[in-house]
C-alpha cells in the first residue's frame, strides 16, 4: 500500500475532511487542531490501514494487487498517485455545485410527490 502513497493519501483526506467541516461550520476554525486529532485518531491510515487492506483484497486478487503495485510506480502511476486527491476534491465541488443548480428541481419534485407534506429533505451539503 506503501507503493500506491496511501499514508500520504489518508493525510490528505483528513486534511480536506476537517477543512470541508470548517467550511460548513466555520466556528470550528479555532478547534483546527482538536478536529485533526479527531479525525486522525478515527480515521487516519494507521487507524484504517488493516481494515483498507481487507477492502482491497475483497477486490482485487493478488496478481492484481502485484500489478497495481507496479503501475504505481511507473512515472504514470505516480502522477496519478499525487494528482487523485486533488481529482477527487474537484470532481466532488464539480458535483456540489451541479447539485446547488438543481435544488429547486428537487424541492419541487417532493413537494409534488409529498402532495406538499412538510417533510425534510434536505440533501447532505444543502442545508
Amino acid at each position: 500500500m506503501e507503493a500506491i502513497h496511501m499514508p500520504a493519501i489518508y493525510a490528505n483526506a483528513v486534511n480536506a475532511s476537517v477543512e470541508q467541516q470548517i467550511a460548513a461550520a466555520p466556528a470550528l476554525a479555532s478547534y483546527r487542531a482538536d478536529l485533526k486529532l479527531f479525525f486522525d485518531t478515527c480515521i487516519s491510515w494507521n487507524v484504517l490501514k488493516a481494515e483498507v487492506i481487507t477492502l482491497y483484497m475483497k477486490y482485487y486478487t493478488a496478481e492484481e494487487m502485484d500489478a497495481l503495485i507496479k503501475f504505481y510506480e511507473t512515472p504514470a502511476g505516480k502522477k496519478m498517485s499525487a494528482v487523485s486527491p486533488g481529482l477527487q476534491k474537484d470532481i466532488q465541488a464539480l458535483q456540489q455545485s451541479r447539485l446547488d443548480t438543481h435544488i429547486g428541481e428537487w424541492n419541487q419534485f417532493i413537494t409534488n410527490k409529498t402532495n406538499g407534506k412538510q417533510v425534510d429533505t434536505t440533501l447532505p451539503g444543502n442545508n
